[in-house]
C-alpha cells in the first residue's frame, strides 16, 4: 500500500511540469488498485475533475481574448513574447507562431519481487523472482499557436496545432 501512495505521489508531483489531469492519469496508468483502495482514487480523480481541468476548449476561450491584439500587443505581452517564427503570406496578411514544448520521463520504479518455498524430503526449497522494473517512459507534450493578422495588423484568426494546447 505505501509503495502505491508513494508512487501516486511521485506523478502528482509531475503538476509543476504538466497539468494536474495529465499527471492523474498518468499515475493511473500505473498504479494497480486493490479492491480497497479503489474507492479512495476514484474519490480523489472525481474531485480534480470537478474542480477544473485544463482543457483545449479553456484553451481557446483564452486565445479568443487575442482577437483584435495587433503584433505589438502580443510582443509586448508575458504570455507570448517574441514569435519563433513569421510569415508574411502573399495577400499581404502576417502570421506569428509560437512554440511550447516540454518533456516529461516518468520515474522508474521497482515492483516488489516475490518468494515461493516449498519443503520436500525434510529440506526447504525456495524459488524467488525479483521484482519488475517499470517506468521510464517518454512523454513528449507541445503545442503551436499561430496569430493570423489582417492588413489592419489586428488578429483574426489563430490556429493551434499539439497535444499539449491547454490552458
Amino acid at each position: 500500500m505505501f509503495f502505491v501512495e508513494l508512487v501516486l505521489i511521485q506523478f502528482l508531483q509531475v503538476y509543476a511540469i504538466v497539468n494536474m489531469c495529465t499527471a492523474l492519469a498518468l499515475a493511473l496508468n500505473y498504479i494497480r488498485f486493490s479492491e480497497m483502495n479503489k474507492a479512495i482514487y476514484i474519490t480523489i480523480l472525481v474531485s480534480l475533475i470537478l474542480s477544473g481541468c485544463a482543457t483545449t476548449e479553456n484553451y481557446r476561450k483564452e486565445l479568443n481574448t487575442w482577437m483584435g491584439a495587433t503584433p505589438d500587443n502580443l510582443v509586448s505581452s508575458d504570455k507570448w513574447g517574441i514569435p519563433d517564427s513569421r510569415y508574411a503570406l502573399t495577400n499581404g496578411n502576417k502570421v506569428y507562431c509560437y512554440e511550447r514544448q516540454s518533456v516529461y520521463q516518468t520515474p522508474y520504479y521497482t515492483a516488489p519481487g516475490t518468494a515461493y518455498s516449498r519443503v520436500v524430503n525434510n529440506r526447504i526449497y525456495t524459488t524467488t523472482y525479483p521484482g519488475n522494473v517499470m517506468g521510464g517512459e517518454i512523454h513528449h507534450f507541445a503545442c503551436t499557436t499561430c496569430f493570423f493578422f489582417n492588413k489592419q495588423n489586428e488578429v483574426y484568426h489563430y490556429t493551434i496545432r499539439g497535444n499539449n494546447c491547454i490552458s
